[in-house]
Formats: C-alpha cells, sequence, structure tokens
C-alpha cells in the first residue's frame, strides 16, 4: 500500500487518462463551491482526498469532477432543506472552491459548471435544486456580489453621430472571438 501522500497527489492522478472523480458533498452552492465536511462549525465528516481526487481528474485527460448529492435532505420532524444553497452559512468549511468547477449531478439533473462564467452556473445549479427551492435560491442569488450587474442593462438601439444605429448591449460569450480581434 502506498502512502497518502503519494495516491492523494493530484500531479499523480492526472496521469489516468479519463479520470473521473465521483464523490458526495453537504451542500454545494450556487457559484458551485462543494462543502463537505463541516457545516455551522460542525463536523460531519472529514474530505478523504475530495479535492486532490477532484484537482487531478480535472488535470487528467479526458477526466472529470463530479460531486452526487441528493438535492434535499430530510430534517427533524420531516422538514426538507436544501443541499443546494445560495451562499454557505458561517461556519462551512469549502472543501471544493468554485475556481475548480465541476459537475454537479442531483436527481434533478446535471449542472457542468465546467467553463461557466457565474450567471450561467447559477441558472445552471438552479436546475438541479429540488422544484420547490427553486424560486427562493433564484431570489438570494440577485443578492449576490458575482450576480451584481447581472441583466442591470437592458439591450437599447442608439443612435450614433453619423445616422447609423448600433444596439447597445452587455457583451456575452459568443462575443468574445469579436473583441479578441477588435483588440488584436
Amino acid at each position: 500500500m502506498l502512502p497518502q501522500e503519494i495516491i492523494n497527489d493530484p500531479a499523480m492522478i492526472k496521469h489516468n487518462p479519463a479520470m473521473a472523480s465521483i464523490n458526495s458533498a453537504l451542500a454545494v452552492s450556487l457559484s458551485g463551491e462543494v462543502c463537505a465536511s463541516m457545516i455551522a462549525r460542525h463536523y460531519y465528516s472529514d474530505v478523504g482526498g475530495q479535492f486532490d481526487f477532484a484537482l487531478g481528474a480535472s488535470w487528467s485527460r479526458g477526466g472529470i469532477a463530479m460531486i452526487a448529492l441528493p438535492s434535499v435532505v430530510s430534517r427533524r420532524g420531516g422538514l426538507l432543506q436544501s443541499k443546494i444553497v445560495a451562499l454557505h452559512g458561517e461556519g462551512a468549511h469549502h472543501t471544493i472552491s468554485a475556481d475548480l468547477p465541476v459537475v454537479v449531478v442531483t436527481e434533478h439533473g446535471v449542472a457542468d459548471l465546467r467553463h461557466l462564467h457565474d450567471p450561467e452556473r447559477v441558472d445552471a445549479m438552479l436546475g438541479v435544486a429540488h422544484p420547490s427551492w427553486r424560486t427562493q435560491l433564484a431570489k438570494e442569488a440577485r443578492a449576490l456580489p458575482s450576480m451584481q450587474g447581472v441583466d442591470a442593462i437592458e439591450a437599447q438601439l442608439i443612435a450614433l453621430q453619423d445616422g447609423r444605429h448600433a444596439l447597445l448591449r452587455p457583451a456575452t460569450r459568443e462575443d468574445i472571438t469579436a473583441i479578441g480581434d477588435y483588440i488584436g
């Protein structure tokens, strides 16, 4: 048996082509922050290399890091609590940050957060949240710092000085190539 510092080394893990890291979590935020060990300063489990394997799998050619969890948990008295949250509460330990986008799977679908910017991540995560919680989570999402200014500028047609018209709107992912070409 090899020691943990070798088994859990992302630089070693990445050498496995199409590596799949499949873990669970206590909760995942709308931005993709994974909390797997501690909520509200209470330990539920240790992470056991979750971040190491997620990072190694994301570095692997054709690899994928996935988090699978139910969208809700039943609390005492039968009350349901969403495991998809707008923000993790104080005392939660982020075992995987939003800087390492993962694929989140619940019974309501798949949210592939890789290559998405913040508003797209929020939309993807709302899609895997329990339907009973989506409206409240969407409302909470509008207050997130990463969502400030999103949809704040309405598209509008403006008249230019030379008589032509132009559509003024926020840039989108589809504009990246044109912006790059313009900048040179």
